[in-house]
């Protein structure tokens, strides 16, 4: 599995911002797998990286709106797994007819998860190709879930002074998945499963942000800007690997005495002790005064749900 992202850095200063550094995650290794620094008009592709035959890209609805990006995809060696916005493609019907988004989620029974195959059209473009056929999942949200995305909807809308239509809102009842996933093989839980892991890459960028400062961005100008962000990735990499041995997975039943390494807190640590070396200021003495400690420091708090990360290979 490759999940993939991007994020925005922004020069100092404040303002728009000026550079895109898209990347893919590999869940299982908690590693990097691929990067790339654009300027900010560079927008999201869901075939930007190369394909592998054994691959399933995973990515938010940012990926899921060009129809071009997908048929590479959907005709390349990888499988996919992507979020859509219900108007966000052209969606049509295997005889080419217009198909009828809000009548396939109202003919779901309730609470129930729903899929169908759909056939996705050009946005226009006749070079664009014909259109071609995907797995389409609606993943019904719990009633507490969907409340709180029904809420944020009208919110984030009402702060942009804008009116959300009322099949916008009845959508956001739904996680709509589009996937090349066989059915045979993967189950409409198994592919919401997979798409559940997305939030590990947001984990990483978080980790990149919050603790190597990779949005403190210290120079304006394009060279130095670029040996800035590339220095940080560099540190990153470098972390990801060192971290590889301290890798933990979460019990597949909760278990309050079971307590999970904390991906966070080892590499907090694992970036204070490449300080430490680079200023040559290590204390042998307050190493000895933390190591006893150093376990509960280094785990996760007691928590009841199981964290989304991928659990180990049987």
């Amino acid at each position: 599995m490759r999940l993939v992202d991007g994020t925005a850095i922004s020069a100092p200063g404040g303002g728009s911002a000026e550079w895109r550094l898209h990347m893919g995650y590999d869940p299982h290794t908690c590693q990097f797998t691929d990067f790339e620094l654009t300027d900010s008009r560079d927008a999201e592709r869901l075939d930007r990286f190369a394909q592998t035959a054994d691959e399933i890209r995973i990515a938010d609805r940012g990926f899921g709106s060009r129809p071009e990006c997908i048929r590479s995809l959907a005709f390349g060696e990888a499988d996919y797994i992507v979020r859509v916005h219900w108007r966000g493609l052209r969606w049509l019907t295997a005889e080419g007819m217009r198909f009828d988004m809000m009548g396939f989620l109202r003919g779901l029974d309730c609470g129930k998860n729903g899929e169908t195959t759909v056939m996705i059209g050009n946005s226009g473009n006749k070079k664009a190709g014909a259109p071609f056929p995907a797995r389409l999942i609606a993943v019904s949200l719990p009633p507490e879930k969907a409340l709180i995305s029904k809420t944020r909807l009208l919110s984030e809308n009402r702060r942009k002074g804008r009116v959300v239509q009322a099949e916008t809102l009845e959508a956001a009842g739904h996680v709509l998945l589009l996937t090349s996933l066989p059915e045979d093989e993967y189950s409409a839980e198994q592919v919401a499963d997979c798409y559940r892991l997305r939030w590990q890459i947001e984990l990483a960028f978080k980790r990149l942000k919050s603790l190597l400062h990779l949005d403190a961005l210290r120079a304006k100008e394009p060279e130095l800007a670029k040996a800035w962000i590339f220095a940080n990735l560099l540190a990153a990499f470098l972390i990801d690997d060192i971290i590889q041995p301290s890798l933990d997975f979460p019990p597949e039943v909760p278990d309050p005495k079971r307590r999970t390494n904390s991906l966070w807190r080892i590499t907090k640590m694992v970036i204070w002790s490449l300080q430490v070396a680079i200023r040559g200021t290590v204390s042998l003495t307050a190493y000895k005064t933390q190591l006893k400690n150093a376990r509960h420091r280094l785990n996760e708090a007691p928590r009841r749900r199981i964290l989304q990360m991928v659990q180990p290979l049987s």
